[in-house]
């Protein structure tokens, strides 16, 4: 669901970005509110994009620890069937 709200911010400040970016062409010189804007959405695409890189981390984090769980899981077992070899009592 993360991703979806991070896809979507991106493509609502690319076709702003192309907005102004046209209207600033229009403009031999563009006006500074166009020039803010334009520097307003740099910066919400900056921040689409730390949270896209969040995302990804999270799910990073996430898989190592079930890959160590895992691992955790397999080596109880093989010590379990050990002490079960060592003695068959238990």
């Amino acid at each position: 669901m993360e991703d979806n709200v991070v896809q979507i911010i991106v493509e609502r400040i690319e076709l702003k970005e192309i907005v102004f970016k046209r209207k600033a062409k229009m403009h031999k010189r563009a006006p500074v509110s166009v020039l803010q804007e334009e520097r307003a959405f740099k910066y919400l695409r900056h921040i689409a994009e730390a949270l896209d890189q969040r995302v990804f981390n999270d799910r990073q984090v996430i898989i190592h620890s079930l890959k160590r769980r895992i691992q955790d899981q397999a080596i109880a077992q093989k010590s379990d069937e050990r002490d079960r070899r060592k003695d068959p009592g238990i």
